[in-house]
This record gives C-alpha cells, structure tokens and sequence, in this order.
C-alpha cells in the first residue's frame, strides 16, 4: 500500500512535466490484484548509454549536442519541484530527426521502484528500500549515498559523472575510474564543481551550469 501511493503521488508529479526533453506521461493507474500502469510516449531512438558503447569517446560538441537538452529537461523539472534522483545514460534516450538534429529525452523521472535493496561495486543495480528509489550506485551524489535529503544539485552531481564518462570514456570514480577532462582545461574545473562532495560547492541550478558548460563545449574547450 505505502509503494502505491507513493507510485500515485510521484506519478501524478511527472505528469504535470510537460516539455519537449523529458518523456511525456500520458495516463497511469492501478491493476486488479496489485500492481500499477505507467502509458508513456513511444519515442524510436538509443539510449545515451548505447551511443556510449558505440561511439566510446564523444567530442565537446557532440557531447554540448545532449547536454544542452538534458539540461533543459532538468531545469524544467526542478522548476516543478521534481528531482530525478537516478539520472544516468539508461534514462536518456536520443532520437534523430529526419532533418538529423538530435532529440534527447529524459526518462524515468523520480519515479519509485519495486527492486529488493541491491549494491554493487560496478554500479549497475538501482539501488530501492521500501519502494524509494535511492540511484544507481556509480551515479550517486554523496548526500545519496548517506541518505541525506536530495535535491537539484544532487542531480548535477549525476550530471558531472556523465559529463566526465562522455569526454574521457571513463567515470571519474569507482573501480573503473579514468582521468577528469584535463585534454579540456576550461571543462576540468566545470566537471571539478559539477562533482563537489558538499552539495553547496556545486553549481546551484541546472540553467547556471548550461550557462557555463555549453559554451564552453562548444568552444572546444
């Protein structure tokens, strides 16, 4: 019963999200018999984590292509009170255009789990208590991980790790860590904010990081 009325409650806060980067949400309810229904938006597209696998290293423009709407989306969500808490590649999905600009959706906004409690040192498995989605390990803002209260920047925090796995192939932390962006200097102490352990150090709001990140991006920073 507590999983499903926090399925309704969170449900029913992003569906009142209405933009252009995030995945719209038509309808949801419950079953007969326990269990619950989300209808979403059919979008035919990869997820950035699949366009990771192929691609391995993206440029700074490439990556300011997906960045700049992600972080629209974000902004949008934050404006509506709603933090994702398990922003990730999985839960960002690109599709291109016939013009062939890119699309980019976010998924899966702040919306509860039902997984049995699971850590793992890769990072993979979502990590669910009592139907509250904590994240997915790699992704985790500190504050997350102690079970601190969450809120925008802890979003930016996930940002930063994606940031850093876009540009260098590696996350910046965990058993797979690779360097921080020091091919990019002006990138380096964006992605150093961006991953700050106090959630005060970070960047305050997703449109002050687009502000500072994107141009630098597209600079080639």
């Amino acid at each position: 019963d507590s999983a499903l009325r926090r399925f309704r409650r969170e449900a029913q806060a992003a569906a009142r999200l209405n933009h252009p980067n995030i995945v719209s949400l038509y309808d949801f309810g419950e079953l007969e018999g326990g269990g619950a229904y989300l209808v979403m938006e059919r979008i035919h597209g990869v997820t950035l984590r699949a366009e990771m696998k192929r691609a391995g290293v993206f440029t700074p423009a490439e990556t300011a292509d997906w960045f700049e709407q992600m972080l629209d989306g974000l902004a949008n969500a934050h404006e509506h009170g709603v933090v994702h808490r398990d922003f990730k590649p999985e839960n960002i999905l690109g599709a291109r255009q016939p013009s062939g600009t890119l699309a980019v959706k976010i998924l899966d906004f702040g919306l509860a789990k039902s997984q049995p409690l699971t850590t793992t040192v890769s990072g993979s498995q979502t990590l669910t208590e009592s139907g509250i989605v904590l994240g997915t390990l790699a992704y985790m803002a500190p504050e997350q991980l102690s079970g601190r209260e969450v809120d925008q920047r802890t979003d930016l925090y996930s940002a930063g790790v994606i940031l850093a796995e876009m540009l260098t192939g590696r996350r910046p932390f965990g058993e797979d860590a690779g360097p921080h962006a020091d091919r990019y200097p002006g990138l380096d102490a964006v992605l150093q904010r961006c991953l700050a352990r106090q959630p005060e150090d970070r960047f305050s709001s997703a449109p002050e990081l687009r502000a500072t990140l994107i141009p630098a991006l597209r600079a080639g920073a």
